[in-house]
């Protein structure tokens, strides 16, 4: 669907299952092979991690750029950066110069042309809120999903400044 037109949605008017199904559909996809996100708060059970566990333990790259000085999670996001470490995600935690307080998820797709060329297309997710399931119920934010493969290219670029000065 959202390779056709871009998807946005307003929480808590909207639910944010859609980006949720994503992920899911994402970490069992088999042309996807690498997912991106950056997190800011997560919460106590997040699908989230689950997802993006699965992604790693099954062979996709993921990539997680996890802020620590998350203001009352600090505690909480260093033991999901433990556990989603350990189960093969590559993460990061943050530089010393700045929070990183975006929200945004790459999903990236590869395929072959027929002379063996590797494409790469991508799903990208942007937020103004947090991936925390529990908060996106009380807050509003936007959350608008995107084939734009302008867009995707711009945030793969910000992810790949963004990994290149962390301390992993």
């Amino acid at each position: 669907m959202v390779k056709r037109k871009d998807l946005l949605s307003s929480y808590p008017d909207d639910s944010i299952d859609l980006f949720l199904g994503l992920l899911r559909e994402a970490s069992f996809a088999p042309d996807v092979a690498e997912i991106r996100i950056t997190i800011y708060r997560l919460s106590s059970n997040p699908k989230i991690a689950d997802y993006l566990i699965f992604a790693a333990r099954t062979g996709k790259k993921v990539r997680v750029v996890l802020e620590l000085r998350a203001r009352f999670d600090e505690e909480r996001n260093l033991a999901w950066a433990e556990k989603l470490s350990a189960a093969g995600c590559k993460v990061y935690y943050g530089t010393d110069k700045y929070k990183v307080h975006s929200k945004m998820c790459q999903i990236v797709l590869c395929s072959q042309k027929p002379d063996g060329t590797e494409v790469k297309d991508y799903i990208t997710q942007i937020s103004t809120g947090n991936y925390n399931e529990s908060t996106a119920k009380k807050y509003t934010d936007l959350s608008l999903i995107t084939y734009d493969q302008e867009i995707g290219s711009a945030v793969s670029r910000l992810f790949k400044d963004i990994c290149k000065d962390m301390i992993s």
